[in-house]
């Protein structure tokens, strides 16, 4: 007689994942399910159609194997292989960032002609290096090289009145925009007055006038 022996079927895989949690950080996962515990795999699959692996991963005693570390991007074609025999899961697995919402707020200048007017944009990573850019009036301005503040703000101080809009920030890794319109604009200018003194005699020039109202020491 004739006995064949045959491995049982490939354990049926299966496929989840949790996306990066900040623009730019590598911290995605995909955990795949339905493997033997405590086995080591021969685990491979591709990001954005390029192929990455074989790498070996032991899974836990649930049988599931965390692959961390990961971008955004599309994973697809899983294939888990132990002693010949393989596990295929097609996906597709999409890993995404979370996008950044920018927000900006403004302080107009304290006086006419005085550029101390300041832009806050609230909503960045904190302590982060960011490329700035905007516009002024129609004219592009930046990038400037600026780090957000422990609360994620970036201040843009010393700013004279005008039109500021397409706000742009870059950190190499992913690019936030706010196309929202702040203007800046003067107080309005001082009210005067102007009051008198007539000479104090036929033909000496100590008259004078006092105009009132304007901004002190300047």
């Amino acid at each position: 007689g004739t006995i064949n022996l045959l491995n049982p079927s490939p354990p049926v895989i299966s496929v989840s994942s949790t996306n990066p949690s900040l623009c730019g950080l590598n911290d995605g996962s995909v955990l795949i399910s339905g493997s033997v515990a405590n086995t080591t795999y021969s685990v491979s699959y591709e990001l954005d159609g390029v192929l990455v692996g074989p790498v070996f991963i032991t899974s836990n005693s649930s049988g599931e194997i965390n692959i961390t570390g990961l971008s955004d991007g599309t994973y697809t074609n899983f294939v888990v292989e132990n002693s010949g025999c393989q596990s295929t899961e097609p996906g597709p697995i999409d890993l995404v960032e979370p996008i950044i919402s920018i927000n900006l707020s403004s302080t107009n200048p304290s006086s006419c002609g005085l550029n101390d007017g300041s832009i806050l944009i609230s909503g960045c990573l904190a302590n982060t290096n960011y490329n700035l850019s905007y516009n002024l009036d129609g004219v592009a301005v930046g990038p400037v090289s600026i780090t957000s503040n422990s609360s994620g703000e970036i201040n843009i101080s010393s700013l004279s009145q005008g039109t500021y809009n397409n706000f742009l920030i870059d950190d190499s890794n992913c690019q936030t925009t706010n196309s929202g319109t702040i203007n800046l604009l003067n107080p309005s200018p001082p009210v005067i007055s102007v009051s008198s003194t007539n000479p104090s005699l036929c033909g000496l020039n100590d008259g004078s006038v006092l105009i009132s109202g304007s901004v002190a020491n300047t």
